[in-house]
């Protein structure tokens, strides 16, 4: 028994840590955020940020929220997020870009 509980401890322990599943899970951004927004502002906040990070101009293949390779499926809340910050903040802004682009297509906006 004693040694089963020494093999477990360090997963409790992590887990006290912020696990990398809450923090993708903010990553995933409500496009309804943005319905107040006017279109052409909303269009050119989301140029300057996707050119901020290297983004391409169709986002369509990006998902925001994605599981890095290292996580095993269920084991999100237990792995720390060992991605760089740079990484971070560009999946994050992977999650707005996608949220405006929901925005700017349902409401029609011109020049999108």
């Amino acid at each position: 028994m004693m040694p089963r509980t020494l093999l477990v401890l360090p997963f409790f322990a992590l887990a006290g840590c912020t696990g990398v599943a809450p923090v993708l899970d903010e990553e995933v951004v409500s496009s309804m955020n943005f319905d107040t927004t006017p279109c052409a502002d909303l269009i050119a906040w989301r140029d300057a940020l996707a050119a901020s990070h290297g983004l391409p101009r169709d986002t369509t293949p990006l998902v925001p929220g994605r599981r890095p390779f290292y996580v095993v499926p269920g084991a999100g809340t237990m792995v720390p997020d060992m991605r760089t910050p740079w990484t971070r903040e560009r999946s994050r802004a992977i999650g707005e870009i996608k949220a405006m682009d929901g925005s700017i297509e349902r409401r029609q906006c011109r020049g999108a």
